[in-house]
């Protein structure tokens, strides 16, 4: 297969031509061959390593493929629209490759270069602005594009492998502001549909989280919605029933969410955050979230709806203005009896137990007299002590 990857024909000036006959062409036929069988010829250790040799010794053929694929058919409106997909579908399928943890050598090289992550954004770009290039078939599956971009996020990260940024966002000009928008785009396109894809889902809700870590892309996430968009997220998974291979894609979509909100809520004065995941119904859905806990990953993960209810939203009832929707949002809860379907024994129940044992001491709190001063160590390090007064404005002391 990496023959007909050998660069040295991209200067064939028939080949548009042959590929119109065959309607899958060589190059894609090979990058799709490789991409979606290399996983099944890792596990075989006696050969894997001469696999990852293989790779690596001809990527840089492949790499140029990739980009001509991209540039000269993909991005070419004058060719059929099939011909562009079946291009644009062979490249994701390959690059899909950097989701294996067995390939992290080859990954970087990915991840660090200058034209392959401005494609892989600008493939994620089309994909959410164009319909016709969506790679959605019904139902979970590894080789879409926020699996590969998701991939090469983490890897960054886990890796200490920077990102040249000013490359990797030239499909939006360099402007943060459409790179936001079109995050929220794809996962509002995603939740839409009616057969769901979790794992997809769950990828994006990453990829939100780690572009919200930017100070150049946080407040436009949350002028643009993302709170109430997440704790939506939450809504939907809860309210549907799935397949037991999407059970765990299911479980991560809300532990995502939980830990995008335990962060983003807890490393910034979050009040109007919190006011809007809770005014979303974002502790309906963490308690709805039971029966998925233990489908969750690891512990880290499972503890992100309990710190929500647990550590977040205690802290911030010390805020009257949100004391009182919190305790309204809670009070539906018990009307529905949602709580005593709750595991007693689990550490969602108990840091249910809390948040209503903890509203439930501050509810009866008077603050009509000047003497009755409210005085409350807060979780946010920029806040040490909130006060009321007879006028109830809260003053940083």
């Amino acid at each position: 297969m990496y023959l007909l990857l050998d660069a040295r024909y991209i200067s064939y000036h028939n080949w548009e031509m042959v590929f119109l006959e065959e309607m899958s062409g060589a190059p894609c036929t090979a990058l799709t061959f490789i991409g979606s069988t290399f996983n099944k010829w890792l596990s075989n250790d006696t050969i894997s390593h001469g696999l990852i040799t293989g790779l690596l010794s001809h990527w840089p053929d492949i790499r140029r493929w990739i980009i001509y694929l991209h540039t000269s058919c993909i991005k070419d409106e004058s060719y059929d629209i099939d011909i562009r997909k079946a291009c644009k579908t062979a490249v994701v399928i390959f690059l899909a490759l950097t989701r294996d943890g067995i390939l992290k050598g080859w990954s970087k090289k990915v991840i660090t270069d200058t034209k392959i992550m401005p494609l892989i954004f600008d493939l994620w770009k089309l994909e959410t602005f164009d319909a016709r290039f969506s790679s959605y078939i019904g139902r979970s599956r590894t080789e879409r594009e926020s699996v590969i971009l998701n991939s090469c996020l983490l890897m960054a990260s886990e890796a200490k492998t920077p990102i040249d940024w000013d490359h990797a966002l030239r499909p939006f000009d360099g402007q943060p502001t459409e790179v936001v928008r079109t995050a929220l785009s794809h996962l509002s396109q995603e939740v839409a549909r009616r057969d769901l894809d979790p794992e997809c889902i769950a990828w994006d809700i990453h990829i939100i989280t780690a572009f919200s870590f930017r100070d150049d892309m946080r407040d436009d996430f949350f002028r643009l919605g993302v709170i109430t968009t997440l704790t939506n997220v939450i809504h939907l998974i809860v309210g549907r029933s799935f397949e037991s291979s999407d059970l765990t894609f299911a479980a991560r979509c809300i532990s995502n969410v939980s830990l995008f909100l335990r962060t983003r809520m807890q490393d910034a004065d979050g009040i109007p955050w919190v006011s809007e995941a809770v005014r979303a119904g974002v502790i309906m859905g963490l308690v709805k979230s039971q029966r998925f806990i233990p489908f969750m990953d690891n512990d880290r993960a499972r503890e992100g709806p309990t710190d929500v209810l647990y550590s977040v939203l205690p802290a911030y009832t010390v805020y009257r203005s949100l004391l009182l929707p919190i305790v309204s949002a809670m009070d539906e809860v018990k009307e529905l009896g949602l709580d005593e379907q709750m595991d007693k024994r689990g550490k969602l129940y108990a840091s249910w137990k809390f948040l209503l044992e903890t509203t439930e001491r501050r509810r009866w709190l008077k603050y009509d007299r000047p003497e009755h001063v409210h005085v409350q160590t807060c979780h946010n390090d920029d806040v040490r002590r909130i006060i009321y007064d007879s006028c109830y404005r809260d003053v940083d002391a």
